[in-house]
């Protein structure tokens, strides 16, 4: 009988403005650790104010010259990108980038496998 090992990480963690930044990135800063798992089954983010979700370092709020605009998440809303995905796949955050204009903070609801 095999068992399946799960792992968490639910924290609310600051972005710095200006530059997109991937998931990952993010929780390492924050208390990930390198050998926890990076393949996960569920993720709910949460932002105070409106980030914009996109699948490169070049998702904006807006399109220009190199950039695209992003998957709106609002400010004070939750999404679960795992719903987003079809039945059966993994969440990878080395896949997920967020921008914020100025900054903000998101919680992260993350479940590893």
């Amino acid at each position: 009988m095999s068992q399946t090992y799960k792992t968490h990480f639910s924290r609310t963690v600051a972005m710095a403005g200006s530059a997109a930044v991937a998931l990952a990135t993010l929780m390492l800063a924050n208390g990930w650790a390198e050998t926890d798992s990076f393949l996960g089954e569920q993720l709910i983010l949460g932002p105070a104010s409106d980030v914009y979700l996109g699948d490169d370092e070049n998702v904006r709020d807006a399109a220009g010259v190199g950039t695209y605009q992003g998957q709106l998440i609002a400010g004070g809303e939750s999404i679960n990108l795992a719903a987003y995905r079809d039945e059966g796949s993994l969440v990878d955050p080395w896949t997920i980038w967020l921008y914020s204009a100025g900054g903000q903070n998101v919680a992260i609801n993350y479940t590893g496998i």
